[in-house]
């Protein structure tokens, strides 16, 4: 009984060593978790432009490119982020830094259904909560952050994502996947700028809230995907408590004819390589500076 006891004690041991050493590794190779707990501790930073978004975004929007431009602008898209992560990223930031002049939220065209996504992102909750023991073994490293084991495992065997890096916020990746797709009118259809404060968009509402209580000015963008999930749908405007915003549609067929080349520009279905992302970003410098 003895030896069963110390045996137990010394597996335990070693899981909870095991748990400490990945917490503590995962912000020194983990992209998310080291620009999470930066974005964190920002204080009294006086960036003009936010980018907002998930992993589109991450990888598709150059803030560098929009700095030289426009202003001072930061990345804080985030691999998987809903809703309810940028707008706490929006939220904490004002706490504690000098509100910005505009903020650009990207959505992905490719789910516009966020009614069952609107939990905080798990390096979010980390980021900003530190560790905690609230849901029991669920919020133990190896458990809470599991997939990135997997995400972080690629580094070493794809020379791509070990030659990636951070560029104030923006993820760089050179690899190149072709769109071999065709583009197929009847894949999506247009909706009108109300359902953008439906429940299927959690969260939006207070993000837009947020940014008129400020006084920020707000612009939508629709990120783009490969041909077979892009649409003829129009950009819009969206009116809020007598606050004009602007819902720009990147995913429009024709919009991405014009700036985006499907043999070099694409890194998956909806995700932008470099090449990709500096064309955008200079089409969405172009549309924020008509007004």
């Amino acid at each position: 009984m003895r030896k069963f006891v110390l045996y137990l004690f010394a597996l335990l041991a070693v899981f909870g060593t095991l748990n400490v050493a990945y917490l503590l590794i995962l912000p020194l190779v983990d992209w998310d978790m080291s620009k999470s707990i930066k974005v964190s501790n920002f204080d009294n930073k006086n960036f003009e432009i936010l980018v907002m978004g998930n992993s589109t975004a991450l990888d598709g929007i150059n803030t560098e490119l929009i700095s030289s431009e426009i202003g001072s602008a930061y990345n804080f898209s985030l691999s998987g982020a809903n809703l309810n992560t940028s707008y706490t990223q929006l939220d904490r930031y004002l706490e504690k830094n000098h509100k910005p002049k505009k903020i650009l939220l990207f959505l992905s065209s490719c789910h516009t259904n966020y009614k069952n996504d609107s939990g905080l992102h798990p390096v979010e909750d980390y980021a900003y909560n530190g560790f905690s023991f609230s849901k029991g073994l669920g919020d133990l490293p190896l458990f809470k952050f599991r997939w990135l084991f997997l995400e972080n495992f690629k580094k070493l065997i794809s020379k791509d994502h070990r030659s990636a890096r951070l560029v104030q916020g923006q993820l760089r990746i050179n690899r190149v996947v072709q769109d071999n797709s065709s583009y197929s009118k009847t894949v999506n259809n247009c909706i009108d700028s109300g359902m953008y404060l439906h429940d299927r968009y959690p969260y939006l509402d207070s993000i837009i809230y947020l940014s008129v209580k400020n006084k920020i000015d707000l612009d939508i963008l629709e990120m783009p995907c490969w041909k077979e999930r892009q649409n003829d749908c129009p950009d819009l405007e969206l009116t809020y408590e007598g606050n004009e915003i602007a819902i720009y549609n990147l995913n429009n067929e024709l919009r991405c004819k014009d700036v985006l080349n499907p043999n070099t520009d694409w890194l998956s279905a909806d995700h932008l390589n470099q090449s990709g992302g500096n064309k955008l970003t200079k089409e969405v410098i172009d549309l924020i500076s008509q007004y």
